[in-house]
């Protein structure tokens, strides 16, 4: 049986998650700005950071030295097209915010957080829900 190839990082002490941290505002970005003591834990980013790619490298990066690991998930915030700034469509743009919280130093792929037998695993999972889906 083949087993799933877990990208292992070192354990963390505990596990945050955090969405719709709207960085576009100043008062949020000095709350980030502001963190500290988290260099143990690891945080899951649910989306919404912000809608400027420029700004999403930055937001990424200052979790990344905040925190030991850091998960990130695209939100529709992020999504909002500017044909000016951000490329030809919002699939573009998509795939240009996987690349920004990678050279942020953030994770979107799924990890197995310490040993195999005692980790714990985070799972990246892009989806939204729609009222509408419920039919």
């Amino acid at each position: 049986q083949r087993r799933h190839a877990w990208r292992h990082l070192s354990a963390v002490e505990r596990v945050w998650a955090i969405s719709d941290l709207h960085m576009e505002h100043e008062a949020n970005f000095d709350f980030v700005s502001g963190l500290a003591g988290f260099e143990r834990d690891a945080l899951v980013v649910a989306g919404d950071v912000c809608t400027s790619l420029a700004l999403l490298r930055s937001a990424l990066k200052l979790l990344a030295e905040r925190f030991r690991h850091v998960f990130y998930v695209v939100g529709n915030h992020e999504l909002w097209h500017d044909a000016q700034s951000d490329g030809a469509d919002s699939f573009e743009k998509l795939l240009a915010c996987y690349e920004a919280a990678t050279a942020a130093g953030a994770h979107a792929a799924p990890a197995l957080l310490g040993s195999s037998s005692g980790g714990v695993a985070i799972v990246p999972l892009q989806s939204w829900y729609h009222f509408g889906f419920l039919g």
